[in-house]
């Protein structure tokens, strides 16, 4: 008994005292700041600040250093982030914990919400936006549909100035895929202004020089296009074309060995396998593994002549001066002023011959074949056809036309 009376007195300082230090040092008014000694934590104006004295937000986290908020979860539990605007607008950042493994989000809970990035260089300004329906703008927030057709994925608006969107680097190789502000035009280059599109065999590439040739299989296109293709290679497997009908094929190419460029049309059709139908050679010569055929039904050659010569008429020579003219009595007969030749023999100029060039100094003229006469120094014996002076020109066929040879 004495001894509980010499330790009431002590038990009854420590519970008072641990009241006073209650009632003295614990926060019992939330519209307050804590009292002293209650380390960073302050209220100011209806907001929480820590490490500062006026948070100018609900709460408002200051320091000197870094500032990090820690959210830990139990083993296979999310630590997510919540975001709610009138209990229903909910944006979150999530760590999805689980068994399989776990996985970290940026989202918006809400149906047809959307992502937006800001930032600021002077003002505060829209950078990036992913929206309800996953696609991505940039430099725009409504990345979506292009004259109700096409869908963008990913949408780059870069104002009205040409913009780099995408810069590859590699050592000292540039490669910038950007859009020029003059015409609209989209552009892949590099350092020196060339469109390049390269596999890693970069020999079988394509380019695309600051002229606007297009080589492919070449860095120098020399032309509109160049098709650089392998040497040394007899096969028609040099192809630099070819035309698919699903069950017919035709293929252009060319032969590099001792025919020298051979320029080479094959064709198929599924079941017999390639045969080459064409060839033409550098020097000029053709081939056909079958038959030319023309829509026009003589075989003519060019005369120089030393006057006019009407169409369909009869041509002669003048035996003094070696020139044609249109044909009379005493003259050789040539042939007849051609209109629809099949096959013309002599090339004169070589690819500068066709008619608009040819015709002011030479007539052509029709040597064999089915041609049409419009002369009045004919005569006929039967169906035999001969000049008034009694040369012999040809026959008369069923629908009018003469077969001259």
């Amino acid at each position: 008994m004495n001894k509980l009376k010499l330790l009431f007195p002590i038990l009854t300082s420590i519970i008072a005292g641990l009241l006073v230090a209650i009632i003295t040092f614990a926060w019992t008014n939330p519209t307050a700041n804590p009292p002293s000694g209650g380390g960073a934590l302050y209220y100011y104006n209806g907001n929480v600040g820590i490490g500062t004295t006026t948070p100018v937000g609900e709460l408002e986290i200051s320091s000197t250093g870094q500032s990090d908020i820690f959210i830990n979860s139990a083993a296979n539990n999310n630590a997510n982030l919540w975001f709610q605007q009138g209990g229903s607008n909910t944006f979150a950042i999530e760590a999805q914990g689980g068994t399989g493994g776990s996985n970290s989000f940026l989202s918006n809970r809400v149906d047809g919400g959307g992502i937006i990035f800001r930032t600021t260089a002077t003002t505060l300004q829209e950078r990036m936006a992913i929206i309800s329906n996953g696609n991505v703008g940039i430099g725009t927030s409504a990345p979506g549909l292009l004259d109700n057709v096409d869908s963008r994925v990913l949408e780059l608006g870069l104002g009205g100035k040409a913009r780099t969107i995408f810069r590859i680097t590699k050592g000292s190789d540039t490669y910038i895929l950007g859009m020029d502000d003059v015409d609209g035009k989209l552009r892949i280059v590099n350092a020196n202004g060339l469109t390049n599109f390269m596999p890693r065999d970069s020999a079988k590439g394509i380019i695309i020089d600051q002229s606007g040739n297009v080589g492919i299989g070449t860095v120098g296109p020399a032309a509109r296009l160049t098709v650089q293709i392998t040497a040394g290679d007899p096969t028609i497997t040099n192809n630099v074309m070819e035309l698919n009908s699903g069950t017919k094929w035709w293929r252009m190419g060319m032969q590099t060995d001792a025919s020298a460029g051979s320029l080479l049309f094959s064709g198929s059709d599924n079941t017999t396998g390639w045969k080459v139908a064409y060839r033409f050679e550098h020097n000029g010569n053709a081939f056909a593994d079958g038959t030319w055929n023309g829509g026009g039904a003589d075989y003519a050659e060019w005369f120089k002549k030393e006057e006019n010569i009407p169409r369909k008429s009869l041509v002669g020579l003048n035996a003094k001066t070696g020139y044609a003219r249109v044909w009379r009595k005493g003259d050789p007969f040539l042939g007849v002023q051609s209109t629809t030749p099949g096959f013309i023999g002599n090339n004169i100029k070589g690819t500068d011959s066709r008619p608009e060039k040819m015709e002011k100094d030479y007539v052509l003229v029709a040597l064999m074949g089915q041609v049409e006469i419009e002369s009045n120094d004919i005569t006929e014996e039967g169906r035999m056809i001969k000049t008034t002076d009694g040369q012999f020109i040809g026959w008369r066929l069923e629908d009018g036309r003469i077969f001259i040879r």
